[in-house]
């Protein structure tokens, strides 16, 4: 055997029994979740939902490590480069995982990326301040075909595509008004600086069971039960379901032993009956999905992402 190949063997073996040997006494230090949204939206409620349970069953704190902006892109690029050791992790989203990379080059792209679960989905809504002129889905068409509106966003996710692609279809081109997460929009549609947003079911509840904000749409195929009001964007003639979700991911060279106890700590998080409840109470879904189901899953929300955001020629070079 050549010299070269001899060095090729006892690496792999070093890399593949030093694996296991590392893994066997994971973790023993505090696993850190980058949220690459601001504090107070949907994204960041859900990492702070696992965080809160994730402890009983891995013996180590989740910490939360927030890393807002660029549509999610700086947390996903930030930990897609990290040391693949288990200890660092993305909280996926179909904004920085499936269409920031569309978007732009920004350093990585799904390839970088190991999902270790799809954990839930979050139906969207576009509201509008409780005493907003525009009452209804119609009202507030009627005004950005005459120029008159704008809507908060945050810049390459979700809520910016979905935006995007209803008022396309509604044959309407309204100002987007960028921010770097659902807490800080909220607050400046609260303050009366914006006329609509567009934000999970999650950030909204609240707010919408408060009164202090009215939901004038929802973008799923049926009406939510929990605001049985709100019709649907197909009844409104607009053929469109969108709907954010949330998962978790590693840096795709993280060791397989390491991977499968995650994979192991998230299936016990999301049937933890105090995570159920603070999902489904604040208007969230469970939809979760592990192994090869969750990676066709990602795959699949990541090439629609990318044919819709070159029909509507959003990618800026």
């Amino acid at each position: 055997m050549k010299m070269s190949g001899i060095v090729v063997l006892v690496v792999s073996i070093i890399f593949t029994f030093g694996g296991f040997s590392f893994a066997s006494d994971f973790p023993n230090k505090p696993i850190t979740l980058v949220v690459g949204y601001a504090a107070g939206g949907g994204i960041d409620f859900t990492a702070r939902a696992i965080a809160s349970v994730a402890q009983k069953y891995i013996g180590q704190k989740l910490l939360i490590e927030i890393k807002a902006g660029s549509g999610g892109a700086i947390a996903a690029n930030y930990v897609a480069h990290a040391k693949p050791d288990g200890y660092t992790l993305l909280m996926a989203a179909v904004g920085c995982n499936a269409i920031m990379p569309h978007m732009g080059d920004v350093g990585y792209t799904q390839k970088d990326f190991y999902p270790i679960a799809k954990v839930s989905k979050n139906p969207l809504m576009l509201a509008v301040k409780w005493d907003s002129p525009y009452s209804t889905f119609e009202d507030y068409i009627g005004a950005a075909k005459k120029g008159a509106v704008n809507y908060g966003t945050t810049p390459g996710t979700s809520l910016h595509l979905a935006g995007a692609m209803a008022f396309e279809k509604a044959g309407v081109n309204i100002r987007a008004v960028p921010f770097k997460g659902g807490g800080p929009t909220l607050i400046s549609l609260l303050g009366g600086h914006i006329d609509a947003c567009i934000d999970y079911i999650t950030v909204f509840e609240p707010q919408l069971k408060a009164k202090k904000i009215r939901a004038l749409v929802i973008f799923e195929s049926k009406r939510e039960p929990a605001f049985p009001d709100v019709p649907t964007l197909k009844e409104k003639g607009i053929d469109l379901e969108f709907a954010a979700w949330t998962g978790v991911m590693a840096p795709v060279r993280t060791p397989q032993p390491i991977l499968g106890k995650l994979e192991e700590m998230m299936k016990k998080v999301v049937s933890d009956p105090d995570f159920i409840e603070k999902i489904t109470n604040a208007g969230g879904v469970m939809d979760y999905k592990y192994g090869e189901d969750a990676k066709k899953f990602f795959d699949s929300e990541y090439e629609q992402a990318g044919q819709a955001i070159k029909k509507l020629g959003l990618r800026k070079e």
